[in-house]
């Protein structure tokens, strides 16, 4: 009796884009709170705005070499943004996905 490998590649791939669209969601929430547009950041991140708003969707994963300038871009400490991203991380499956229904029920604020 094998295991089903295909639904634990199913299910860790849905499990992954879940983590980036949190993720992307707390970029947003910070772009926000620093009162810039997506354009604005692109701008200072040296990209084109839709590529910022791939990562605020979750459709484009954020590589550690960016960090600096995306949190200067953020008008946000580089460790703080850190810390932001590493919560998001070290959440467990089950409060990841509570986590985002409450946010497409627009029930929660990060």
């Amino acid at each position: 009796m094998g295991m089903d490998t295909s639904f634990d590649t199913q299910h860790r791939k849905r499990l992954s884009l879940s983590y980036d669209r949190l993720i992307g969601y707390v970029l947003a929430k910070a772009r926000e709170n620093a009162g810039r547009s997506q354009c604005a950041v692109a701008r200072l991140f040296g990209c084109k705005q839709s590529l910022v708003s791939k990562m605020e969707l979750g459709q484009r994963s954020i590589k550690v070499s960016e960090l600096p300038l995306l949190a200067l871009a953020l008008d946000i400490p580089e460790q703080e943004l850190r810390s932001l991203l590493l919560a998001v991380l070290d959440l467990t499956e089950d409060k990841l996905l509570s986590l985002l229904a409450a946010l497409e029920a627009d029930d929660i604020a990060l």
